[in-house]
């Protein structure tokens, strides 16, 4: 008796599926319909239609936008330990480059940045560091502007939010017990 109800309720989603729908595609967004799993289309802002037995869609927002990095605990080349945060500021370019190489978009650019401000602190001394912020903001925006290409993605600012050193700050709060 189950087996039929499951059958029954199998076909009626193959029927709905067949049905066209309509995308919306607002102005701040762009997206992606999947044809038939062989032809990529770019939807820019505007109504569209889909049946989605044949094909599925994604979007993205394209305007600026920003996204908070995770906290880094890191080492400096003179052997200095700091604790900091960003926020990157980007928009997307191409969205078709964003969704076919990052199923995240928003995880791999907190990836991406995290790795690029590791290695730029592992390679100065915290005297460097703290001496100019605004030369390291931007030095740290081109690198990850340049990494970010790769994903259609044009990254405007990555500010540094909260940059402290020190081991006794570091280590408020923790209990060894």
């Amino acid at each position: 008796m189950f087996t039929y109800l499951e059958w029954l309720g199998e076909l009626v989603k193959v029927i709905g599926d067949l049905i066209p729908r309509r995308i919306l595609v607002e102005p701040t967004h762009k997206g992606v319909k999947f044809k038939g799993m062989h032809t990529t289309l770019l939807l820019l802002p505007g109504r569209y239609w889909y049946i989605p037995f044949f094909s599925t869609y994604y979007l993205l927002p394209v305007v600026r936008q920003s996204l908070y990095t995770l906290e880094q605990d890191l080492m400096t080349l003179d052997g200095q330990p700091l604790k900091l945060r960003s926020v990157v500021s980007y928009e997307i370019d191409d969205v078709v480059t964003a969704i076919a190489k990052a199923y995240e978009v928003t995880d791999q650019i907190d990836d991406e940045t995290m790795g690029l401000i590791c290695r730029y602190v592992a390679r100065k001394e915290l005297k460097e560091l703290m001496d100019d912020r605004t030369r390291m903001n931007r030095e740290i925006t081109g690198l990850v502007n340049r990494r970010m290409q790769e994903y259609g993605i044009s990254v405007k600012r990555v500010q540094i939010t909260s940059f402290i050193s020190g081991m006794s700050i570091l280590h408020t709060g923790i209990d060894i017990n």
